[in-house]
């Protein structure tokens, strides 16, 4: 089977790019690299500057027991103690505005809204995983 290719663009090895072919590409285009560099970190520069700071952490808060010492009773569900708040009551209460004191709502940077407590409330989200009691 022949083929009607270019004989300049058939190679019978592989192509081999040297030192000085490099050199020159980038010699012939160091201006259009410097410019999509610079444009880059003039874009990154205004993305960062434009958009707002925001910032996510994610917890998970195990719930405290105590020791419950009559292990021969019925309602004893645990044999490790019972919690001191169940998670629900706990979620509960953060839900509240009032849960957060002055100094906690300083530090989250919403002091200056009147109603600091209440936009903590609605940044909050709390919820307990699946198939696990203990954990929020």
């Amino acid at each position: 089977m022949q083929t009607n290719a270019d004989p300049d663009q058939l190679s019978d090895g592989p192509i081999e790019l040297s030192l000085d072919k490099i050199i020159e590409f980038l010699q012939e285009s160091w201006k259009i690299i410097a410019g999509f560099t610079a444009l880059g970190i003039l874009g990154a520069a205004l993305f960062l500057m434009l958009v707002p700071k925001q910032f996510e952490a994610t917890a998970q808060i195990k719930m405290a027991q105590i020791a419950n010492n009559n292990s021969n009773s019925p309602n004893n569900i645990n044999p490790l103690g019972i919690y001191i708040e169940e998670p629900q009551a706990l979620i509960a209460r953060l839900a509240l505005p009032t849960s957060y004191p002055k100094e906690v709502i300083e530090i989250c940077g919403v002091a200056d809204s009147s109603n600091g407590g209440l936009l903590l409330v609605k940044k909050i989200k709390l919820s307990i995983p699946k198939g696990v009691g203990a954990i929020i």
